[in-house]
Formats: structure tokens, C-alpha cells, sequence
């Protein structure tokens, strides 16, 4: 931001403009990773592993399967092993090393000038550049982006969206069925049923006796015949 009237650059200014930026950048990631995780729910949904390419107005967007389907990375207790350890890890050939300069060891020697051998290598920070920009939200920054991204995942993930859906729909039938249930006893209450639907017997296969008679679930076998 410049001041037009002395024509010079607002410091406070750009160090405010650089913090808003920050959290929108941090929005739009949280948007980004949500993007990311509908489209791979969705074609996993689709069981479809092919690669494929999209082509738009404004460019093109590449789905393409790694390589291998397990990442470079090393899940966090790779670290609690011994250097020993390692080392016959790394005579398998299945782990590479990354080589990074241990640049507060290098910076002492240097401050002493002393040479290395990896002084051909280094590479210096430039002069104009020699600190980093950080930052540090306060609690209310922090809670209105964290409030952002559970509105964006309730809002935008696919995934929990139809999870919620199939939980109303459970809750639903269930009020449905239970509803049911007291229906069918409030009939059951309030219906005088006879008493021959309480029995699996033919009428003309049962005892003659008082009891069967008065219940009038006896028929005589001459009275169905006829």
C-alpha cells in the first residue's frame, strides 16, 4: 500500500495487509483439502481408480494414480529407532537419505572463519532477505478460523454429509417403527378378536369338550362335511 501524499510505502500497513492475507490463504487451504478430500470420496464411491483428465475453459485438472500406493514418508516411530538401527535400515536400499546443511554448526565455523569442504556447496541467504516472516493469531483470529473450517466441513464434506443423512434416515424409521408398534398394541387393545385365531388346530380336529364348545372353537366333523 503506498501513501499518496508523501508517496512512500504505509510499513504498519503492509504488515497488516501480509496477516489478512495469511488467514485467507489458510481459508482457502481448508477449502482446498476439502475439495481434495470430496473428490477422492467421490470416486472412491464411483470405484474408479483410472487416472483421468479434466479439460476446462481455464486449464486442465490431472487425477493420476502414484506410482505406489505407499508414500515416502515414515510413520513417527521410524524416529524412535537407534541410529544402529537405521543404518541397517538404510543397507537394505528400501530408505534414502536427504542431505541438509546443519546450518547453525556451519554458521559457528564461518563465524570463525573456518573452511569446509562444503563451502563450494552452500548457498547463502540473500542480504536483502535475512529473517522470515511469521505469524501468531490470537485466541479470536484463531477461534473464527477454526469455526471456519467445521462450518466448511459441515457444509462441504460429501462424506459427512451423507453419514448425517443415513443417521436421520436411521432415526426416522425408528420413530417410524416404534410409532408402529404402539399403534398395532393400541388395535390390539381395542379389538375383540375370536377366539378360534388363537389356535392352530382345524375346528373339526378338536376335543369335544364344554370348554371348546363354549369358546366355539368346536365344529363337528358331520357339520363341515355337510
Amino acid at each position: 500500500m503506498v501513501d499518496t501524499e508523501d508517496d512512500v510505502y504505509d510499513f504498519d500497513s503492509l504488515i497488516e495487509e501480509y496477516l489478512d492475507k495469511r488467514i485467507e490463504y489458510r481459508k482457502l487451504s481448508a477449502e482446498l483439502i476439502q475439495l481434495r478430500k470430496n473428490i477422492y470420496y467421490l470416486r472412491k464411491q464411483q470405484g474408479n481408480n483410472k487416472s483421468e483428465e479434466f479439460v476446462l475453459e481455464k486449464g486442465k485438472v490431472i487425477l493420476k494414480n502414484y506410482v505406489s500406493k505407499y508414500s515416502s514418508l515414515l510413520k513417527k516411530d521410524f524416529k524412535k529407532l537407534s541410529n544402529e538401527e537405521k543404518r541397517e535400515l538404510y543397507k537394505t536400499g528400501l530408505i534414502s537419505l536427504r542431505f541438509r546443511l546443519n546450518y547453525l554448526k556451519y554458521q559457528k565455523l564461518k563465524d570463525a572463519n573456518k573452511k569446509t569442504p562444503l563451502d563450494n556447496y552452500t548457498i547463502e541467504r540473500e542480504s536483502q532477505q535475512p529473517f522470515y516472516v511469521n505469524i501468531e493469531l490470537n485466541k479470536k483470529s484463531q477461534n473464527e478460523l477454526e469455526d471456519f473450517k467445521t462450518d466448511l466441513t459441515n457444509l462441504s464434506d460429501i462424506e459427512t454429509m451423507e453419514i448425517e443423512e443415513e443417521s436421520i434416515i436411521d432415526e426416522v424409521m425408528a420413530e417410524y417403527e416404534e410409532s408402529d408398534i404402539d399403534s398395532y398394541n393400541e388395535i390390539m387393545e381395542n379389538v375383540e378378536l375370536h377366539p378360534s385365531f388363537f389356535t392352530d388346530d382345524a375346528p373339526y380336529d378338536l376335543e369335544d369338550t364344554p370348554e371348546n364348545r363354549e369358546k366355539g372353537i368346536y365344529v363337528d366333523s358331520e357339520e363341515v362335511e355337510e
